[in-house]
């Protein structure tokens, strides 16, 4: 019922790699299940699943990938312990593998398991779950912005990249994810982009002030021209006059 609810209010597939359950005999088993949403009208209106059971092979083969990997991960530990920034590693089913000290510190410490999957542990961060498994699914870098704590106004930026590694034969081994906070970047250019805005408005209002004195004068001089050859030297010196007073006052715009 609870998988059921969380494929409603989100509308995403649920992937459950494994659970456990004891049959009427009591032996227990486990099995992997998927859920989808099924819409209508842009809702979702239903789900529907499937499971599978996993033998005692499947299971202990798992265990022994994710050991593998963290064998292969266990001499970039040292290095990762004075790495800048935080740092995680996963396998190829987006199982954590390693932490850095501080990816911990940023975003949680938890206990690493066979069972640690990225997107149980890290409820937070559901953007980084999908773009890591579909680094995993395409093997391509992929390069994200998230906010943690995920809505909070007062969260930190971070520009994540997520590459992918392999062993020594080449084979894919999983994702290393390595987040770079910028929210001191991200609100400089906020600043930015509010100090054009403003520039650019003011800008507008400067040219709206200025090109209507202009015009205005342009049209005097055509008068003051036909007032001349009329003879009408009166109204032209007038004409005149209120080209000079315009322009005084432009002048005195300009220079406040």
């Amino acid at each position: 019922v609870i998988d059921d609810q969380t494929v409603v209010d989100s509308g995403e597939h649920l992937d459950i790699p494994e659970e456990w359950g004891t049959n009427a005999d009591g032996e227990t088993f486990a099995f992997h299940t998927i859920k989808s949403p099924i819409f209508e009208d842009g809702t979702v209106a239903r789900t529907i699943g499937i499971s599978r059971g996993l033998n005692t092979l499947e299971i202990q083969k798992r265990d022994v990938d994710h050991t593998n990997a963290k064998a292969f991960v266990a001499p970039l530990k040292i290095l990762t312990r004075s790495f800048p920034n935080p740092m995680m590693m996963v396998d190829v089913k987006a199982r954590v593998i390693h932490t850095s000290p501080l990816w911990s510190a940023t975003f949680g410490a938890f206990e690493i398991t066979p069972n640690s999957y990225l997107r149980t542990l890290y409820t937070g961060l559901d953007a980084l779950t999908r773009d890591v498994e579909e680094c995993l699914l395409t093997r391509r870098s992929r390069k994200i912005t998230v906010m943690f704590p995920q809505g909070d106004p007062k969260g930190r930026i971070y520009a994540i990249q997520i590459s992918p590694w392999v062993f020594a034969d080449g084979v894919m081994g999983g994702a290393i994810v390595i987040a770079t906070d910028v929210s001191t970047l991200h609100e400089k250019t906020q600043e930015l982009q509010n100090a054009n805005e403003e520039m650019m408005q003011y800008a507008y209002r400067a040219s709206h002030d200025l090109k209507g004195p202009i015009s205005t004068a342009k049209g005097l001089a055509s008068l003051i021209l036909e007032d001349i050859e009329s003879g009408d030297i009166g109204e032209a010196a007038a004409n005149a006059t209120r080209i000079i007073e315009m322009m005084e006052r432009l002048d005195n715009n300009v220079k406040s």
